[in-house]
């Protein structure tokens, strides 16, 4: 049976994939030409009639996966096209559905990985995110993909929870913070500097916390903390340290993700 081939272009967010083709069954495409819509100047129209078509058929999309009569390519094709169509109006719920299946029947995808990392952004499923995004950095993929990966991951890393927690053996030489010379002048006169009142080495170990914690459903607000601990060999010279605030996350339009 013949086919059309369609063309549909890259998502401006990567700008580096391939147009893909889109092979659709012969007597659909005919009933979606002969309606008179037109699939960029209403996408939504077009799907609703596009499945439509495709149920009078016998084979409604959302069953097209487990259809003998399509090809592999076509489910792919066409659920890519569903996935973009929601993704584009915003319905990113919708969207994420379709590149999950994708993803389902063959998980070596990038182009769908990246658009449903995307669509679990645009929904603060940031962990989510981030797993997807990863899995398409750590294979072979064109400098600007990787480099919009990245731009993604750094707003990722600055909006979910994360605390870091160090451990360190200290040798502080000045642990008094003190002078090391043995007299001091003030006022053009000459006082003498106790030994007491010297620089004083110690060698001890610390311990140092610090992470932050978003408090809105965009992690726009953010509680974050730092805590600091050190003890040495003697207990006057122990030092502790405990540092809390509440601030909100402007970014600029520099920052902004497409």
């Amino acid at each position: 049976m013949a086919a059309i081939v369609l063309l549909f272009y890259a998502h401006w967010f990567f700008n580096t994939a391939i147009a893909n083709e889109a092979v659709v069954n012969e007597d659909t495409s005919q009933l979606v030409q002969s309606s008179g819509i037109d699939q960029r100047d209403d996408p939504e129209s077009y799907y609703q009639f596009h499945n439509q078509s495709r149920s009078q058929s016998g084979n409604h999309p959302h069953n097209l996966s487990r259809s003998d009569s399509y090809s592999e390519h076509e489910i792919l094709s066409h659920l890519f096209n569903l996935g973009m169509h929601y993704v584009e109006n915003e319905q990113y719920r919708e969207g994420i559905k379709y590149f999950r299946e994708m993803l389902v029947i063959n998980p070596e995808l990038h182009r769908p990985r990246l658009e449903l990392a995307r669509a679990l952004y645009q929904t603060h499923q940031y962990r989510s995110s981030q797993y997807h995004f990863e899995i398409v950095l750590s294979d072979q993929v064109p400098v600007l993909v990787a480099h919009n990966i990245q731009a993604y991951l750094r707003s990722i890393r600055s909006k979910v929870a994360h605390f870091t927690i160090r451990f360190e053996l200290i040798n502080d030489s000045n642990v008094n913070r003190a002078t090391r010379q043995k007299f001091i002048y003030i006022g053009g006169l000459r006082f003498n500097v106790d030994d007491d009142s010297q620089a004083v080495s110690k060698i001890g170990q610390g311990i140092n916390v610090n992470g932050r914690i978003p408090i809105s459903k965009d992690a726009s607000w953010n509680i974050n903390g730092n805590a600091e601990h050190r003890e040495f060999e003697t207990s006057d010279y122990d030092y502790s340290y405990l540092n809390l605030n509440i601030g909100k996350t402007i970014e600029s339009e520099r920052d902004s993700l497409a």
